[in-house]
């Protein structure tokens, strides 16, 4: 099932350029970054854990006529697919309000690294309590 578009709070600075069975796409309002999830062909690597099909994730990032990205992960199913392209739109409007002006690559490199000071996801975890903050991939 998929999840109702009303029901999701995107956080400032983002739009839902995509909703569909087969594309999610949050792009940031300037376009020149998005964040992506599709449904993929590939088997994961012990298919009897998961029955269905692997929705992969992916950050692209516009210049002009250009386009490049870095692949974040996969998960199993369009509701986490949606809860973790949020919580990527929350790091990376993190990143954007810590770093003052930045350019989006910089922004791209960031997101694969460790969150640093204060960080609390949502469960009230930060890594000095030794717990794993990253998006769930």
């Amino acid at each position: 099932m998929k999840p109702a578009l009303d029901d999701i709070f995107l956080p400032y600075g983002w739009t839902a350029a995509s909703f569909r069975e087969d594309r999610i796409e949050f792009r940031r309002e300037d376009e020149r970054l998005a964040l992506v999830a599709e449904p993929t062909d590939e088997s994961p690597s012990m298919p009897e854990l998961c029955a269905s099909q692997l929705w992969q994730l992916r950050c692209e990032q516009r210049v002009g006529e250009a386009k490049s990205g870095m692949t974040l992960g996969c998960v199993a199913t369009m509701d986490t697919a949606v809860e973790t392209l949020l919580t990527y739109t929350r790091r990376i409007n993190g990143i954007a309000e810590a770093e003052g002006d930045i350019p989006v690559g910089r922004v791209v490199e960031l997101l694969d690294t460790e969150p640093t000071g204060d960080h609390h996801d949502r469960w009230g975890r930060n890594p000095s309590n030794h717990l794993d903050t990253r998006p769930p991939l």
